[in-house]
């Protein structure tokens, strides 16, 4: 049954791929039983395996029911916000679903095969069509996984996937893993997205240090300089310090008259300060709880003309404000902490971390299924070596605070 579960959730997922929605869009009969069938499936294993609802499940359902309220107050589609939290959540409690590890490492299996095969789709699609399959209002050159970044979504976790179940089951990177890693790379390379391949790289060269350290003890692992950084407040500070270095300083006068007038460079990061500076304006409108969902054409009317914001920061903001800012770090504290006690959980670290990064000048994997569902798996693989109800969720937030 619960593989039954992931191949429909990855479904699912896959219907949201941009060339999929052109053919299957969300009001199709087809879409409908997928997701029919998705629900049916969650409520029939929690019914069958008697299970209770786990405190990591309270606060994912928790989040996702502040999303729906905040589009409520701001006046936005409860129907799209409903939607982009759906795919996320079905992949969420399928991971919470698996009765044990090794039901777990199925599920992510099962996973990756679907989303290796929607890679190399995406691939062959890039040789029959090199001047692009189809155009759409934002881009004119798109492939079956869309426009140049777009297809991190799907190809980054399947590296992920891929590099934790390797350092789980055996403790080192497989042959196959090295091909998978090899393919991710030439697909975002040949989509022309510069920073989407440096990022990728950056990737792959964190988690094969790890690896490379895998079976060092925890005290001589803890000396790295590489799981220094996975500390919590080493990461959130230098973040902070980044993007007020690449997003906030270039919206200031004295930057723009110093790239302009005495380094003769652009000074709007390829037509994204103008974005930044709108963007922060109308965040500022809602402060603390957020406008809630925006759809394409609300981002357009806040940017003027742009379909997003081209930060993933400035999208949570917009969406969720402070509060749902706040909400969305503790989330990815409990993340980075679960790498303590299983150091495999690194990978996740490390795939939020470059996701983060990317995000400072794209915002194309801010509501990624994949991204959120990474960013709780960690969490939820922990606890699958003990049994937690919802009567323990003190004590289980009070374990993760413990030092």
């Amino acid at each position: 049954m619960i593989d039954l579960l992931s191949i429909a959730s990855l479904v699912l997922v896959c219907m949201d791929a941009t060339y999929l929605q052109l053919i299957i869009p969300h009001h199709n009969v087809l879409y409908k039983l997928v997701l029919a069938g998705c629900l049916g499936l969650v409520l029939l294993l929690f019914i069958m395996r008697n299970l209770k609802i786990a405190p990591q499940s309270l606060i994912l359902l928790g989040a996702a029911g502040y999303v729906l309220l905040a589009t409520l107050r701001g006046g936005g589609s409860l129907n799209a916000a409903f939607r982009m939290i759906l795919a996320p959540t079905v992949l969420c409690l399928t991971l919470t679903l698996t009765k044990d590890r090794q039901e777990f490492h199925r599920v992510m299996e099962i996973w990756c095969a679907g989303l290796f095969a929607l890679m190399c789709i995406d691939m062959l699609t890039m040789l029959a069509f090199p001047r692009g399959l189809y155009r759409t209002i934002e881009y004119t050159t798109n492939w079956f996984l869309g426009y140049k970044t777009v297809r991190l979504e799907y190809t980054l976790p399947l590296l992920s996937m891929r590099f934790f179940l390797d350092l789980e089951k055996v403790g080192r990177i497989t042959r196959k893993t090295w091909i998978v890693a090899v393919l991710v790379t030439l697909d975002i390379a040949r989509a022309l997205a510069t920073g989407g391949t440096v990022m990728v790289l950056l990737y792959i060269a964190m988690i094969v240090t790890v690896a490379a350290g895998y079976k060092q003890t925890r005290k001589q692992n803890r000396r790295s300089l590489l799981v220094m950084i996975t500390r919590f407040p080493i990461f959130l500070g230098s973040y902070i310090a980044m993007f007020f270095v690449v997003v906030i300083l270039p919206t200031t006068s004295f930057i723009q008259h110093l790239l302009v007038d005495y380094l003769h460079k652009s000074a709007d990061f390829s037509g994204r300060v103008p974005i930044w500076i709108r963007t922060m304006k109308a965040a500022k409108e809602q402060l603390l709880f957020g406008h809630g969902f925006l759809l394409a054409q609300d981002y357009a009317k806040i940017t003027r003309g742009f379909y997003n914001p081209h930060n993933t920061v400035f999208v949570y903001w917009l969406v969720g404000g402070l509060t749902g800012m706040v909400l969305l770090a503790w989330f990815m504290y409990f993340t980075v902490r679960s790498a303590e006690t299983n150091r495999a959980n690194l990978v996740f670290v490390f795939y939020l971390y470059v996701v983060l990064w990317l995000g400072l000048i794209s915002a194309v994997m801010a509501f990624s299924p994949f991204l959120l569902t990474l960013i709780y798996a960690p969490v939820c693989y922990n606890t699958k070596s003990e049994e937690l109800s919802a009567g323990t969720l003190r004590k289980w937030i009070m374990q993760l605070f413990a030092g």
